[in-house]
């Protein structure tokens, strides 16, 4: 008698579920169906982004990859890249989608990178990472896939061909992979100065000791072996 009267309310509630089966199965599954609508919910599997105001605050935050195939590059007002997004879950739609417009984070860029950019990326998937969002555009991170290759920089191989030029906006949070990102783009826009790539020639004419410097540096890449050129950056 004592050991009955002493039962916890945890025992009593075990004895409960284990006399009714059924309604345990309900609230499990209960449990269960909330914590899917909620995931779903969170990463959105077939929403599909075709305006900056569409993208969760959530996905700025967490610096969430997106992917979509570029169908065109818009010079006027950016050059905006309009890129036709791919969620997870690729359902079909009544009605052709209208294409989401995103820059490159930290770079402006020059009439001969817009053509550099329609014909690197142009009808390729990319993936992006969404900085901050704009009133027109998304601010983000682009990469492309190369074939036994790691992924493309799109913004770093732009800056170091010396069809782009870096800026650093006041108003992009600065995590570690973002100011990663920055320093690989200053680390190229240096390069493209040295080597006078691009717009560069004309900034800055040559001169006998960079041309001497070219010639070394030239000489360097033909001796040393890939992984070194790789880390002097030359």
């Amino acid at each position: 008698m004592a050991g009955q009267m002493g039962k916890s309310k945890i025992e009593e509630l075990i004895e409960y579920m284990e006399k009714d089966v059924y309604g345990a199965q309900v609230v499990i599954y209960g449990l269960s169906g909330i914590g899917l609508i909620t995931a779903v919910y969170r990463i959105r599997p077939i929403s599909k982004f075709t305006r900056p105001s569409q993208i969760p605050d959530r996905f700025i935050k967490s610096r969430v990859p997106l992917r979509g195939t570029v169908k065109g590059i818009e010079p006027f007002g950016g050059p905006f890249i309009m890129v036709d997004h791919k969620p997870l879950i690729n359902i079909p739609r009544l009605r052709q989608q209208d294409c989401l417009p995103i820059k490159l984070a930290n770079v402006d860029v020059t009439n001969n990178g817009i053509s550099w950019l329609k014909t690197v990326i142009g009808g390729k998937e990319i993936t992006f990472i969404p900085l901050s969002k704009r009133k027109n555009y998304v601010d983000c991170i682009i990469t492309m896939p190369e074939k036994n290759k790691e992924q493309l920089q799109i913004a770093k191989e732009l800056v170091k061909v010396g069809f782009g030029t870096v800026h650093k906006k006041n108003d992009l949070i600065m995590t570690e992979n973002v100011l990663e990102y920055y320093k690989s783009l200053v680390a190229a826009q240096k390069l493209a100065q040295r080597r006078r790539n691009g717009e560069w020639q004309q900034k800055l004419p040559p001169t006998l000791l960079w041309k001497l410097y070219i010639i070394t540096e030239e000489k360097l890449r033909s001796l040393l072996p890939s992984f070194a050129i790789k880390m002097l950056n030359i």
